[in-house]
Formats: C-alpha cells, sequence, structure tokens
C-alpha cells in the first residue's frame, strides 16, 4: 500500500514540476532528477507514459533522443482540482497552489 501511494505521488510531483517549466517541456533524465533519483530513470519514464495515456502531458521524442515530456490543460485543470484523476494524488494534498500570474 505505501507504494502505491509513493507512486501516486510520484505522477503529481511529475506535474507540478512540469507546471511550473509550463508551456516547456524538459527530458525524462531532468525530470528523474527534479522530481525523485531513487526511482530511476526507467520508472520515471514509465509514469510519463502512463501520464500521457491520461491526457495529463505530452511527449515526444525523436530518434535516438530522450523523451521529453510538457503538461496539458488538463494537467493544469488536475492541479488546479478542477479535474479529477484515479492514480495520482491531488496536487491539494501535497500542499500545492499555483502561484498568481495577478498582482
Amino acid at each position: 500500500m505505501i507504494y502505491v501511494v509513493q507512486l501516486h505521488t510520484l505522477r503529481t510531483r511529475i506535474l507540478i514540476l512540469l507546471d511550473g517549466l509550463y508551456p516547456k517541456r524538459m527530458d525524462e533524465v531532468e525530470i528523474s532528477h527534479c522530481v525523485d533519483i531513487k526511482w530511476g530513470d526507467a520508472a520515471i519514464r514509465r509514469e510519463l507514459y502512463y501520464l500521457a495515456e491520461k491526457g495529463l502531458i505530452a511527449t515526444d521524442r525523436a530518434e535516438g533522443e530522450r523523451l521529453h515530456a510538457a503538461l496539458t490543460a488538463k494537467g493544469r485543470d488536475f492541479l488546479t482540482g478542477d479535474v479529477e484523476e484515479v492514480g495520482l494524488v491531488s496536487a491539494s494534498d501535497l500542499g500545492y497552489m499555483r502561484p498568481s500570474t495577478f498582482g
């Protein structure tokens, strides 16, 4: 059970990281180092594909290059609580509040 909670938390932390760069993208190795190195690059890559299948991030990879990810509009909506998703911890449960872009 602890592993499941950690996995759900990892997925949300990836979204939070990408929100800080929105609309830019980040490669899988940078994400791995910024989010939690203990998971390893392969586990991070697997979770990036999972988040992409849910439509929360967009991924791309040129042949021979690393996987890159960017947050989608749906991913941003998830972070604000406007969209619910199974398999992730809510961003508010992690204490995340998107910085205001106004004032």
